[in-house]
């Protein structure tokens, strides 16, 4: 991996707005670009940071938050590329709101909900079911575990978000298929919008080193 202490480009703490993205050009299967500077603003910020590279590749280190698209969307899938450094951990936010709840909920999985991405062979969060690579932060089990390739190397990743369900596919195979409503009286604090079916999509860093690549997504159909 790249060294991030030489390239990285430092964005501040205070959550930086973009104006709202003009498409770009689609792929032949209909997927559109994530996000081209300036246009993204970060949420929950703790003094970590991202960077922006000329070969599209976009990295993070530390507790840098989540860097968010500027579009709410309905149903959506998203998909990238990503790899990590031992001991990292990132995710998935979808339906998240735009303005941060109230004071203690700043968290996006404290809030919708976010679909895990970690080191789970050195974290204490990769030994749980409900907090591994695929899971719905604390509420809902991966389906299969172990589908992450080593470290340093690139993972493909698809979620998909139809109404309240949700569908995570990771280097081929399907490590999440829940329809929320089955699971939100499951939990003892639901988050505020765990339930909805728009709101705005974005990546984490949380702890280590993380890089994406090919971060794409396509608005669909409702059937």
């Amino acid at each position: 991996m790249r060294n991030m202490l030489a390239v990285l480009v430092v964005i501040g703490a205070a959550a930086l707005g973009g104006r709202a993205q003009d498409k770009p050009e689609a792929d032949k299967d209909g997927f559109r670009q994530m996000f081209t500077l300036p246009e993204f603003w970060i949420y929950d910020n703790a003094g970590g940071g991202w960077g922006f590279f000329n070969d599209h590749t976009i990295a993070c280190r530390g507790n840098a938050g989540w860097l968010m698209h500027p579009k709410e969307f309905g149903d959506v899938e998203v998909r990238f590329e990503y790899r990590m450094l031992k001991g990292s951990n990132s995710g998935v936010v979808l339906r998240c709101p735009k303005q941060p709840p109230a004071k203690g909920q700043a968290a996006p999985h404290l809030s919708s909900y976010e679909v895990q991405l970690v080191d789970d062979a050195n974290t204490p969060d990769g030994k749980k079911d409900t907090t591994c690579t695929g899971a719905i932060y604390g509420v809902v089990p991966a389906l299969k575990r172990n589908v992450s390739k080593p470290l340093g190397e690139w993972n493909d990743i698809r979620v998909s978000a139809r109404g309240t369900k949700v569908v995570v596919t990771l280097n081929g195979e399907k490590i999440q298929d829940a329809d929320l409503k089955d699971h939100a009286d499951k939990v003892k604090v639901k988050p505020p919008h765990f339930l909805d079916t728009k709101g705005y999509v974005g990546v984490q860093g949380w702890a280590g080193t993380v890089e994406f690549r090919n971060l794409r997504f396509k608005e669909l159909v409702t059937d």
